[in-house]
């Protein structure tokens, strides 16, 4: 009896402080006194709210100017990347997480921390590489200066200018003095011969020079930008391949384990698909490494930093290719000319043969002008 009876008295002790424990918030918050905030406590506290009331602000803020349904505005709230450009593009007031913190609690506006990765498409490559490729911003720079050039040359060369000459004393050989003489010649430069037509062929021909090579250079960088996008997206394609390669690899490798525990698998099958796995992860290295050549083709290419990292988007089954067979080509019949007439035709059309010819011309007004 005295057991029990102490295991009773126990029980309800373990009880009561359970209890007690479980009602211990509940009575401190309604009849205890409230403990005294520090100023630790309120320093913490501060940038929390502010930074809470800083997102409900800047969010509202940016539904406004971007004009949306006062059911979407929470739609901005969201962290993914492309709120962030979105954001970003426009200068919008952006929200911050509750623990970043503020330099100034009553200022809504933050910059929004983008991606290292420049997300990039074919038309925004083609663009990018027409803009900062260095050749044709020196080539461009030059345009200006045969422009200014051929505006000399079709300007007359009219500079006449004056000679005085003033003999206050003159003496004969008797040494009597003679009367004053002076002299005044006007001189100017007259042209019979076409000279300025000579100068104005040949400042034509300079400046269409320069034009028909920034067009050659233009379509050379498009070019050029399109082969190294197309040659890393076939490479990035490459990697994803090797990477489901050598995780289906590894996923037999773990069957096959188990079919040799349970005697349904031979050791050599076993050393087989563990050989695959590494033969595997060597050729995702090597993707890998041929992925991030052709990404560094392409930035440089694109005259990018090297702090930055671009990021290609799509895929190349979102290109349409289009293959030339029958019947692609028209159904009326086409009279082609003979093959020197066609291949004449062609050439005549490039930019570097029109550029070629234009610096003939440079050459043909220079040898008339020193003719003249």
């Amino acid at each position: 009896m005295s057991q029990s009876r102490w295991k009773t008295l126990l029980a309800a002790a373990i009880g009561a402080m359970l209890l007690v424990g479980c009602r211990a918030p509940n009575l401190r918050s309604s009849s205890l006194p409230a403990p005294a905030r520090s100023a630790a406590t309120d320093s913490i506290a501060s940038p929390v709210e502010a930074t809470d009331r800083s997102v409900a602000g800047a969010t509202v803020h940016a539904a406004s100017a971007l004009n949306l349904h006062e059911n979407d505005w929470h739609d901005l709230t969201e962290t993914n990347r492309a709120d962030k450009f979105l954001l970003a593009a426009y200068k919008l007031p952006t929200p911050q997480s509750a623990e970043q913190t503020t330099l100034d609690s009553s200022n809504s506006i933050a910059t929004v921390p983008t991606s290292d990765a420049l997300p990039l498409t074919l038309d925004s490559a083609i663009s990018v590489s027409l803009s900062n490729n260095p050749t044709l911003i020196a080539l461009r720079a030059g345009e200006p200066v045969a422009r200014a050039a051929y505006g000399v040359a079709e300007t007359y060369p009219f500079n006449p200018f004056v000679q005085v000459q003033f003999l206050p004393v003159t003496q004969n050989k008797a040494g009597d003095t003679l009367g004053t003489n002076y002299y005044i010649w006007l001189m100017q430069t007259l042209e019979l011969a076409h000279q300025r037509s000579y100068r104005e062929q040949s400042a034509s021909s300079a400046l269409n020079q320069v034009r028909w090579n920034i067009v050659q250079a233009d379509l050379t960088a498009t070019a050029m930008t399109e082969r190294l996008y197309f040659t890393a997206l076939y490479q990035r394609s490459l990697l994803e391949l090797a990477e489901r390669t050598a995780k289906l690899n590894e996923n037999l490798v773990g069957v096959i384990e188990r079919r040799f525990k349970a005697g349904l698998s031979t050791a050599s099958e076993q050393t087989l698909a563990k050989v695959a796995v590494r033969q595997s992860l060597r050729q995702l290295e090597l993707a890998d490494a041929n992925y991030h050549t052709a990404l560094l083709a392409l930035q440089r290419q694109l005259n990018v930093p090297e702090n930055k990292t671009i990021d290609i988007a799509g895929s190349l089954k979102d290109f349409r290719w289009l293959a030339i067979d029958q019947n692609a080509l028209p159904r009326e019949d086409i009279c082609l000319p003979g093959a020197g007439d066609f291949i004449a035709n062609l050439a005549r059309q490039r930019p570097d043969v029109l550029a070629a010819q234009s610096g003939v011309g440079v050459a043909r007004g220079a040898a008339n002008l020193a003719r003249a």
